[in-house]
């Protein structure tokens, strides 16, 4: 028993120790006044200050490590926004967990009282959240998440691409917004001129050469290949005269010919073609003939974007050139854009067109848009707005702080407790707005105390501010997610007492 209980304390500090080096590493980047980090890998160079992305690309090989970094990637994926704050929140409760350890509690009890925690949390968030009409606090949604990003000096730019892409692909009837029809592009160029466009921009350049007028076509996706086939299976075929060699060349181009001319024939004036692993999907000589026939040509593109083309123009996938059926064409106005095609197909479909100077802009670009477009699409499906600058985790530690079960009084210690690593938030805003952290934060816990409700870390005051007052807002399910899902990794932390690695 001795072995086991000093096997789980050197299980903790371990625990601890990874957690406290994550909080140090990431804390200087929560808020808007958050620095950016320079990660390196090989040749290539990514400045940013997102939490999922920061640990995603620091590849850290420690379970606890990669168990924090799922935690904010998830909350990336279901919100777009606060993936800093979850990490951060995560380590603190964790550290407030460790210290309830040392004082004999259970990590059974403090995991049941951090579940308590977890629901009074969310129905206090729930309680404080403001309905909104219009889009005058969803735009101001969209730029708190854009705040701390290197795009911010585009801030209105960005703000109003997301809002174009908001009205034009919001279902109505079901006020949902479905990321799959919110397509991006990246193209160099100044950032300000980022802009929607309707319906469909190819991401893969084209391949044909010059540039063409506006029109309509006749568009196929393929799945095949466009040029002489070849065996699955190593073969070694020996041509032992110059005659043998110009029948096999004959023979190839004959081939490839009357491929490109089935197509022609069938009117298509734009190939997609799929990239293909074992073989190129598009021969020299296929792309010499087809532009001979003025047939233009995309190709490369992967399987999963092929076929989401397909679904959106609503054609099948051609898989046989010499089988071309009349759903496997369809006809829409396609127009060049600097290199890249659009196809105006779908309803409810638009590209993102995404402006950076170099590719590690873009990246950021990319990054900050996608953040956007999530918080937006999270304001659609649930108009209810709370506050930012720490007020979540300000009125989640007045109501654990209050917490009190007469039979479950262990419990009830340990929400108590657990309270205080939501000030954790808080603290770290006001440190990196170059405020005094303990008094900024003593304040807002009186004010909070007193109904104010609505005050928080402010950039503008360098301390207390009204976030109401300040257009502070960010989305209810944003605030919700994150507070969640730090007690949930939190809670799957303190549980373990042993690292045991599998048999390979």
């Amino acid at each position: 028993m001795k072995q086991q209980g000093g096997r789980a304390e050197e299980v903790r500090i371990r625990i601890a120790a990874v957690t406290q080096a994550i909080k140090s590493t990431m804390s200087t980047s929560l808020g808007p006044k958050g620095m950016d980090k320079m990660i390196t890998q090989g040749n290539s160079t990514t400045i940013t200050n997102d939490g999922s992305t920061i640990l995603k690309m620091m590849k850290m090989k420690h379970p606890i490590a990669q168990l924090i970094c799922n935690i904010s990637h998830a909350q990336d994926e279901q919100s777009g926004d606060g993936t800093t704050s979850i990490a951060l929140l995560t380590c603190a409760l964790v550290d407030v967990a460790e210290t309830l350890i040392q004082r004999k509690i259970h990590p059974v009890v403090i995991a049941d009282a951090m579940e308590v925690a977890k629901n009074l949390c969310k129905k206090t968030l729930a309680e404080s959240a403001e309905s909104i009409e219009g889009e005058e606090k969803m735009r101001d949604c969209i730029k708190i998440s854009l705040n701390s990003k290197i795009v911010n000096a585009y801030i209105e730019r960005i703000t109003d691409v997301t809002m174009d892409v908001i009205r034009h692909c919001t279902n109505k009837e079901t006020q949902e917004l479905p990321m799959s029809n919110v397509r991006r592009v990246k193209i160099k160029g100044p950032m300000e001129e980022t802009a929607m466009v309707e319906g469909i921009v190819l991401g893969t350049p084209l391949k044909s050469k010059g540039k063409f007028a506006p029109r309509t076509m006749k568009v196929a996706v393929f799945q095949c290949t466009i040029g002489q086939s070849k065996p699955n299976l190593d073969a070694k075929i020996t041509v032992d005269s110059y005659e043998g060699m110009e029948a096999v060349i004959r023979e190839e181009k004959a081939h490839v010919l009357s491929l490109c001319r089935h197509i022609k024939e069938k009117g298509i004036d734009l190939v997609i073609l799929q990239k293909s692993i074992i073989r190129e999907s598009l021969s020299e000589l296929g792309l010499h003939f087809l532009e001979r026939m003025g047939v233009l040509v995309v190709d490369d593109v992967d399987r999963k974007e092929l076929e989401l083309y397909a679904e959106q123009m609503e054609v099948s996938p051609v898989v046989d050139i010499l089988n071309i059926k009349d759903s496997m064409v369809g006809e829409f106005m396609v127009e060049e854009l600097e290199g890249h095609v659009r196809i105006a197909a779908g309803k409810n479909i638009c590209t993102v067109v995404l402006r950076g100077t170099d590719d590690v802009i873009l990246e950021e670009v990319d990054r900050s848009f996608n953040d956007a477009i999530n918080v937006g699409r999270l304001v659609v499906k649930q108009p209810k707005v709370t506050y930012g600058g720490g007020v979540p985790e300000l009125v989640c530690y007045t109501a654990l702080a209050r917490y009190s079960d007469p039979g479950a009084p262990k419990i009830s210690y340990c929400v108590r407790e657990l309270a205080r690593g939501l000030l954790a938030i808080p603290e770290m805003l006001a440190v990196n707005t170059g405020a005094d952290a303990i008094s900024t934060v003593e304040g807002l816990i009186r004010s909070h105390a007193r109904g104010k409700t609505t005050f928080g870390v402010s950039v503008k005051t360098t301390g207390e501010g009204d976030m109401k007052k300040e257009s502070v807002v960010q989305p209810l399910g944003v605030s919700t997610s994150g507070i969640s899902g730090a007690f949930d990794g939190a809670s799957t932390m303190i549980r373990i007492d042993d690292f045991i690695p599998a048999s390979r």
